[in-house]
C-alpha cells in the first residue's frame, strides 16, 4: 500500500455520509487507521524521511508521522461523533447527543495536545518540515473542531426550541 492510498483511506474517516465509497464503508474506526498506517510504514511508505534531528540525534520523522496519524484518527473519530450527536438530537435523544459531543470534545483535546507537542518541538529549534500528511492532519483537526462547535450551538438551539414549546 502506498502513501496516496493511505491518504485516500484517511479521507474516509469521519465522512458524515454513511454510503459506501468504492465498495468500502465510509466510516472507518481509529484502530483501522492505525493498523493501515503501521502496515504502510512497515512496507516502505513513500513518505519523506528527511526530517531534522533533535539535540540528542533522534530522527523526528517517525515521531512526526505518528503524531500526524494520531491527530487524523482522533479528529476523524471526533467528526463521526459530532454527526452521531446531530442524528441523536434529530431523533430526540438529547442526552445521547450531549454525551457524544462531550466525547468529540475529549478527542479534539487529545489531538490538540499532540499538535501542541509539535509546536513546542518546533519552538525549541527542532524544525518540522511541512508535509502533505501534516497539512492533512491540521486540516482535519481544524474542521473537526469547527464542526463540533457548530453542532454544540445547534444542540443548544434545539433545546431552546423544545423549552419554548413546553
Amino acid at each position: 500500500m502506498r502513501a496516496r492510498e493511505v491518504i485516500r483511506v484517511l479521507n474516509l474517516v469521519g465522512n458524515p455520509n454513511p454510503k459506501k465509497i468504492n465498495g468500502q464503508s465510509s466510516l472507518i474506526n481509529k484502530s483501522s487507521i492505525c493498523l493501515i498506517a503501521k502496515v504502510t510504514w512497515w512496507s516502505g511508505c513513500e513518505v519523506k524521511k528527511s526530517m531534522s534531528k533533535d539535540v540528542s540525534g533522534v530522527d523526528l520523522s517517525a515521531q512526526l508521522e505518528e503524531a500526524c496519524l494520531q491527530i487524523i484518527a482522533l479528529a476523524g473519530d471526533s467528526k463521526s461523533k459530532v454527526y452521531e450527536a446531530l442524528k441523536a438530537a434529530i431523533n430526540g435523544d438529547h442526552s445521547a447527543a450531549e454525551e457524544l459531543l462531550t466525547t468529540a470534545e475529549e478527542q479534539i483535546v487529545q489531538a490538540r495536545r499532540l499538535q501542541q507537542n509539535l509546536l513546542t518541538n518546533e519552538a525549541k529549534g527542532n524544525g518540522t518540515k511541512l508535509s502533505i500528511l501534516l497539512t492533512h492532519a491540521m486540516d482535519i483537526l481544524v474542521t473537526a473542531d469547527s464542526e463540533k462547535n457548530l453542532a454544540g450551538y445547534m444542540l443548544m438551539l434545539c433545546a431552546s426550541m423544545n423549552n419554548k414549546g413546553d
